[in-house]
Order: C-alpha cells, then structure tokens, then sequence
C-alpha cells in the first residue's frame, strides 16, 4: 500500500502544495490558533474523518464499536504483555533451525563455520554514483545524535592511526552540527532532549576532540568555517535553529572565537572589575540566560558586581594541560578569578563539566536550572563578597520564588510562556550595551 504524505490533509495551505509533499512533515498547519482560514482548514480535515460516526449522543464510544474490543485484556494491541510486559525469560528456539543476519561481519565473530552447511543470501543496493567533495557536515537532531556515536567513534580511530603512519594524509574533519536542543523544544519535549552526545565527544582522545558552543549567530558562522576547513578532527558544533539574539558584531565575534572565552563587559558590573560573583555562559539558549540573569541583577541588586564570561569552545577552561586548548592557570583566573563563586551555566551534563576541569578548580559547576534559573545560587554566591547582599537576599529570594511560581502557574494556564520571555535583555547604567543588539534566524 502506498499513500501520500499526510494523506487527507488540506490539498493546499496559504497556496502551497500540503498534501503528498514535505510541508505535511510534523505539524502541517502552524498556528492554527492565530489565524481563523487555517482553523477552518484543521476543523474540516478532522471532521473528514467522521468522528461522530463513533459517538453516541453522550459522547461515548458507539456500541457497535465496544463490540469490536475485545474483552480479554491479553487481547487488546495496548495492552499486550510486548507493550507493557517486563523482563521475561527468552524461549531459545531449535538450535538447528536459525537464521543469522551479518553484514559483513560473520567471519570475525567466528560464525563463517555455518558456511559448510548453507550459503549466503545477500541483498544487492543499487549501484551508486554519488560522490561529494570529501568534507561534510551533517545537521541532526540532538536526541538522535547517539544513532550514530559508534560510526563517529569509529572514524576518529581511523584518522589518529592515519596521523600514525607517513604514506596516509590528512583527512578532512568530521563536522557534526547539533540543533533542536533540549533547551527550546516545540512540540516533541521530553524524548528529543538528550545532549549526551557531548560527552561522546569529550571522551575521545584530545587531539582528536572538538566541542565549540558559539552563543550567537555571527560566532556560529566563523565557527563553522574553522571546522570546515580544519583536519584530522571531531568537531561537534552545539546550536539552536530557534531565533536568537546577536550579541557580537562581526568583529567583536572575530575576537572572541579566537580567545574562545572572553569577559562580555557590556553585561558586567564596571566591566567586569572586582566582581562578587562570575556568570559564566556555555551555550546559546544558556547565553541567553546568562545575559538575562545579569539583567536582572542590575536592576534589582545594583550593589552586587557581576563579571559574565562566555565561553565558546568547550575545551578552552579546562585544567592545563588536559587539551591542547586548555588555558594556563594564570589565565583562567584572570578571566574566571581565583577566589570568587562562580556559577557554569552549560549545555550539557554537569559531570561533563567536572570532568573537564578534573574537580581541581575552584568553582561551582551547577545546574543551569538549578543555580542561574530557579534557586537564586548567584545571590548566595555574591553574598559571601558582598555584605549588602547578605543583609537582603532572604528578601531577594523569596519574591523570586513568588515569581517563579506564578510563571509556573501562567503556562499552565495559558500553554505559553508570558509575553516578554525571549526579549533582548537590556541594561541600564555605566556598563549598558552601547549598540544595537538584534535577531537572526
């Protein structure tokens, strides 16, 4: 049987072919709530389908239909013990009557011994032509990056033994570009949120690993043309195909992807001078909240001095010596300071974080939902400095908590976050953004 793509849908929505092509991928009709022609459109196309036929006058399900159902449980598609069963002891089936599918694979797991009894039944691909141009960069959804760790792990062996030998040359890098992160989910949630793939990176060899977390799109370009023109690596490039703010001119991006972590002076205190506490983004969506946090702490706290550093390759803050672009630790401190809190708000797992750094530097390595987002750890964290702080912060924190809660409430009345939620956070005062900050998709 074969049918058209979202077969049934609208024929065609705003002039563009739905039915049969890819605009029927997902949700074919965007925005259905805000415009009255496409809620016209979803109303009739769920309608097509009759569901009254199945109705009774109650709304329950018609009687000729329970007859169908069948009464036995163990009967019933989901509620068979292949949905909801547990763990059950395999019935071997004969040892004599069995069916091995390899590849190519058959004789290095010593099974070829079945060849003296039976042959091969292969299964012959079309003959390809396709050939590219040696560099590539695949594009794919964060959670589904681990379909292919092993073919990447695979590869990065490859290229090490090639720097290995001298008859073998560069290879080009394997580029991996990571989108649809957990951070801005739009309809899918939970199972599409999984950033492991990072840590799949990071245990590589070091000369071989590359995770670069640019915060912005003009930081993202000049990271993408590195990798594209870089060797013998893993790059993984972390992402957001949602609208973001752009902090950086072309220039000031210039500079920052070349120091890989730089003080952002026009978020912090004085410019960074003599701060309470560090903010550090690793991340866009998490820049984002950085830079939105430090926005608030002006307006609300202005006695606390806050420095925000951005980091953008991953690998750059680790302790000295553990990469090739780990920092010295003289440079750390002077970009994260030596004895202040410091608060990591990263894309990632914590542990990776602990990992990098080998649980010998200073710092708080937090959940960036946990200490930047909900429990007010930059406050804590400032008032250890800051005895201004100290004498406000059970205030401080409890109208936080107040308003986290009734945010909390407005979404789950209104399935949407409040107005306001993804604005360009703005500054006021000494050190407030002296130029225009905008949009890219």
């Amino acid at each position: 049987m074969r049918t058209p793509k979202g077969w049934g849908a609208p024929k065609e929505v705003e002039g563009e072919i739905m039915e049969g092509s890819f605009r029927a991928h997902q949700v074919p009709l965007m925005k259905a709530k805000s415009y009255q022609t496409k809620l016209k459109q979803l109303q009739d196309w769920l309608q097509s389908y009759k569901p009254s036929d199945l109705l009774s006058k109650d709304r329950s399900i018609h009687e000729a239909i329970e007859r169908i159902i069948p009464r036995d449980d163990s009967k019933k598609l989901g509620q068979q013990v292949h949905t909801y069963g547990a763990h059950q002891v395999l019935k071997i089936p004969d040892w004599q009557n069995m069916r091995i599918f390899s590849p190519d694979e058959l004789v290095s797991n010593k099974l070829d011994a079945v060849f003296r009894h039976t042959g091969r039944d292969f299964q012959w691909d079309e003959f390809s032509n396709a050939r590219g141009g040696g560099t590539g960069c695949s594009r794919l959804t964060k959670g589904f990056l681990g379909i292919v760790h092993t073919m990447m792990v695979q590869y990065s062996k490859f290229s090490k033994k090639a720097r290995e030998t001298t008859w073998r040359k560069d290879l080009s890098s394997i580029n991996s570009l990571e989108t649809s992160t957990w951070t801005r989910q739009e309809h899918n949630g939970f199972s599409h949120q999984n950033p492991s793939f990072i840590g799949a990176v990071l245990n590589l060899k070091p000369t071989a690993a590359r995770v670069d977390v640019p915060p912005d799109a003009n930081t993202f370009l000049l990271t993408l043309a590195h990798c594209l023109r870089s060797k013998n690596y893993v790059n993984l490039m972390v992402s957001s195909k949602q609208p973001q703010p752009v902090f950086l001119s072309a220039d000031e991006a210039d500079s920052h992807c070349r120091a890989s972590a730089s003080l952002w002076k026009f978020a912090s205190t004085d410019d960074g001078l003599d701060p309470d506490v560090v903010l550090v983004g690793i991340g866009a969506e998490i820049t984002f909240e950085v830079i939105e946090a430090a926005a608030m702490l002006r307006k609300r706290t202005p006695d606390l001095r806050v420095r925000v550093v951005n980091v953008t390759d991953l690998m750059v803050p680790g302790l000295e010596g553990s990469h090739p672009h780990s920092v010295t630790h003289d440079d750390f401190d002077a970009s994260f300071t030596a004895d202040r809190p410091i608060h990591f708000n990263y894309h990632g797992y914590p542990n990776e974080l602990k990992g990098i750094h080998d649980d010998s530097i200073r710092y708080n390595a937090a959940d960036p939902r946990q200490s930047i987002s909900c429990h007010g750890g930059r406050y804590q964290g400032g008032a250890r400095r800051n005895e201004k702080i100290k004498l406000d912060m059970h205030e401080l924190l409890s109208g936080i908590r107040h308003e986290i809660s009734k945010i909390q409430e407005y979404i789950m009345t209104n399935s949407k976050d409040p107005e306001g939620t993804y604005d360009t956070p703005a500054f006021d005062g000494k050190a407030s953004v002296h130029r225009d900050v905008g949009y890219a998709d």
